[in-house]
C-alpha cells in the first residue's frame, strides 16, 4: 500500500474501504489464520502483489525493450506445492530463499549463492529531487481542475519531503501517472 488510510483521506476526502476488504478476503480464502504470520503474508502478496504489479510491471519493461523474460518458478503446481511445505524449509535462521539456496549449492559456487540481491533501481528518487519535483509542482499549477480529485496542497508537500531526503518516489510517481492520465484522457481538466 503506498499510501495509509490517513493519507488517502487527506489526498482525496474519502475514505479506503475496498483495500481491507480485498485482503480480508484473501486472507480468510487461505486460511492465514492458521499459518505463521510470515506465511500469511507471502501468501497474500503472492496473489495481491505479483500478479497485478510485479510480473505485470517486468513483462512490460522488458517488451518494451525486446527483451524475452519468463518467470519460471512461479508454474501454479510449484506454488501449490511450496505452500505445503514447512517453515523451516522457507525461512531459517532469518535467511529467505533457504531451499533455493540449498538446491543451488549442488550446481552454483558459494559466491554467486551468497552475494548480495542487486535490485535494479530506477533513478526516479533523484529525479523527484530535482527537476521532475519542479516540473510536477508547475503541471499542478497550470492544471488547478486537478484539484476536484486530489488535494494539491498535500501532492506538493509529498513533494517537499521527498526533497527533503524522505524517499515519496513511489507516491508521487503514481500522482503523476495519474496526473497525465487524466490530462491524456481529457478527463475534465
Amino acid at each position: 500500500m503506498l499510501f495509509n488510510e490517513k493519507e488517502i483521506f487527506e489526498l482525496i476526502n474519502t475514505q479506503d474501504h475496498n483495500s481491507y476488504t480485498k485482503i480480508k478476503y484473501f486472507y480468510d480464502d487461505l486460511n492465514c489464520e492458521k499459518k505463521h504470520l510470515v506465511e500469511s503474508m507471502m501468501s497474500i502478496d503472492s496473489r495481491m502483489n505479483l500478479a497485478d504489479d510485479l510480473l505485470l510491471y517486468t513483462d512490460k519493461i522488458s517488451m518494451h525493450f525486446g527483451i524475452e523474460t519468463r518467470v519460471p518458478f512461479l508454474d501454479h503446481e510449484l506454488m501449490n506445492f511450496l505452500e505445503t511445505l514447512p517453515y523451516p524449509f522457507k525461512i531459517k535462521k532469518g535467511q529467505g530463499k533457504y531451499i533455493h539456496k540449498e538446491f543451488a549449492k549442488s550446481i552454483l559456487p558459494p559466491k554467486v549463492i551468497n552475494r548480495k540481491k542487486k535490485g535494479f533501481q530506477s533513478p526516479t528518487n533523484q529525479w523527484f529531487k530535482d527537476q521532475l519535483g519542479d516540473l510536477m509542482i508547475s503541471e499542478l499549477n497550470q492544471n488547478p481542475e486537478f484539484a476536484q480529485y486530489f488535494n494539491l496542497e498535500k501532492i506538493r508537500s509529498l513533494i517537499k519531503v521527498h526533497k527533503a531526503g524522505f524517499n515519496k518516489e513511489k507516491q508521487l510517481f503514481l500522482l503523476f501517472s495519474l496526473l497525465y492520465w487524466f490530462k491524456s484522457n481529457k478527463i475534465n481538466l
